[in-house]
């Protein structure tokens, strides 16, 4: 994917700044010998307006910047004004996906769905389908599209995105879709948690209460590009961009509360809040496996649980228990049994 503008074009208003006040000149000062007005000039600066290569040059040369600093100034410049491939599906270089495109980890809340870097497109279809933006079968097929792309990253090796997700235990019961949409949601979800860029929560729908009961959040990082966290904020009636630190700062509390209150679903996912590249799986040699009560009577595609004294739930498939097995937390395991109990999970 291309580099998106409008990170690079805050990167280049920052810098263009810099570099005038390393000259020694006002706004009012420098506008006039670059033919421009003030207001512009000060547009650029914030990154409300983008500037061209030529533009570009004439600033250097009147703030005196050194030859040996130009071509990287100038690359940085070309970035700014590529347009970012969300661009054909209508949205802005100031829409959320042109900030997540140049992030390098999410941290994602979700109260009343699963997150949309873990969405399946059928699940994401029906969630925007039903929301309050109406859209019409070609923008939603868009949508849809956007989300698709934007999950390529968490398995990418040129392009990776990290994503700690926390999910209210609440929005995994919710049957997005109908039964089936919400089965195939959920058997996603499970993959999904497998990948090394990927760390999944749930706090657990027993709290009486929690650090974000009233609202979904997600903050931004972006090592490497020396931009600060961004938190924003999806609700009923638009979104929000919070750039004050103050604001991103509570929010980053906020998410580790969130975070210390919610359950692991896998236990070697713990070591991820410190150790990234921490083991993966546990040694399931000596734990005692129970044939499951809601496995078929003809012993074809037979499910094995085990219940570990972290607390965790491991379940396994019968007909190869050389492949990993998936670690549940107590109340995704629970959640699992009443929906089966239910007939959620019939025959496929």
């Amino acid at each position: 994917m291309g580099n998106g503008s409008v990170v690079r074009r805050r990167q280049l208003a920052r810098l263009l700044r810099l570099l005038r006040e390393r000259a020694g000149l006002t706004l009012e000062a420098a506008a006039p010998r670059l033919e421009w007005s003030a207001s512009k000039l000060s547009r650029i600066e914030t990154a409300q307006q983008a500037v061209d290569v030529h533009g570009v040059k004439s600033m250097l040369d009147l703030y005196q910047v050194g030859c040996d600093e130009w071509e990287d100034i100038l690359d940085l410049t070309r970035e700014a004004r590529q347009k970012g491939w969300w661009r054909a599906y209508g949205l802005g270089d100031d829409s959320y996906v042109g900030f997540e495109n140049e992030a390098s980890a999410v941290f994602d809340f979700t109260l009343a769905y699963v997150p949309g870097l873990l969405q399946t497109a059928e699940y994401a279809r029906a969630l925007l389908k039903f929301g309050a933006l109406r859209r019409t079968r070609a923008q939603l097929a868009g949508a849809v599209a956007v989300r698709t792309i934007r999950q390529q990253r968490l398995t990418s090796a040129d392009h990776p995105l990290e994503l700690v997700a926390v999910i209210d235990e609440n929005a995994l019961h919710r049957a997005v879709g109908g039964p089936r949409i919400h089965r195939a949601q959920l058997h996603h979800l499970v993959a999904a948690a497998e990948l090394d860029a990927v760390t999944v929560q749930v706090l657990p729908s027993t709290l009486t209460g929690h650090a974000a009961l009233a609202s979904p959040f997600t903050i931004l990082r972006f090592d490497g590009l020396d931009e600060p966290d961004l938190a924003y904020v999806e609700h009923s009636l638009g979104s929000t961009l919070v750039e004050k630190e103050p604001e991103v700062r509570a929010a980053r509390l906020r998410f580790d509360r969130l975070r210390s209150e919610a359950l692991f679903p896998r236990p070697d996912q713990a070591a991820r809040r410190t150790d990234l590249n921490g083991r993966r799986g546990m040694d399931l040699a000596t734990a005692h496996w129970f044939t499951s009560s809601f496995s078929p009577d003809s012993g074809n595609g037979c499910v094995e649980v085990a219940f570990l004294a972290d607390g965790t739930v491991a379940v396994r498939d019968t007909k190869d228990r050389t492949r990993p097995a998936h670690r549940l937390a107590p109340a995704v395991w629970d959640a699992f049994v009443a929906a089966t109990r239910a007939g959620r999970y019939g025959p496929r």
